[in-house]
């Protein structure tokens, strides 16, 4: 049985200074499409499977990894996973400027879009993520 990984913890910052609210977060697109990617690389070739079994529990949004063993890359980070050697994931949204609040003393994100969400080797925090413009898609 796969071991879930924490996609975001709404009570931890990230080193871009935020926190994201899970309930904020539109599962919408990434339903339709819910890709793993090596380190954010948007491409076919480094794609590593797809995730499963999302959750929320609390603060937190959960997911389970399904590697693509057919993929020699796949399945050697697989591996690396299966092992306890990669442990992160990484989340890659878009979102709106206003969606991004002081709310008392802390950097909100309150609303957020997931594009896909990446298995990396140093994250930000235990649930970093990598923005994209929401008008263009693009990696910021």
């Amino acid at each position: 049985m796969p071991k879930p990984f924490v996609f975001n913890d709404e009570n931890q910052a990230n080193s871009y200074g935020f926190r994201i609210l899970t309930a904020g977060i539109s599962l919408k697109r990434f339903k339709n499409n819910p890709v793993m990617l090596d380190q954010h690389y948007n491409s076919t070739s480094a794609v590593l499977g797809l995730w499963e079994n999302l959750t929320i529990d609390k603060a937190l949004l959960l997911g389970e990894p399904v590697f693509d063993i057919e993929d020699e890359d796949a399945l050697k980070i697989s591996g690396k996973v299966e092992r306890n050697i990669i442990k992160s994931c990484s989340m890659g949204i878009t979102f709106k400027r206003e969606d991004l609040k002081i709310i008392g003393e802390e950097l909100i994100m309150t609303k957020c879009e997931l594009y896909e969400c990446s298995i990396v080797a140093v994250p930000s925090n235990a649930n970093s993520i990598r923005l994209y413009a929401s008008e263009t898609g693009q990696l910021l």
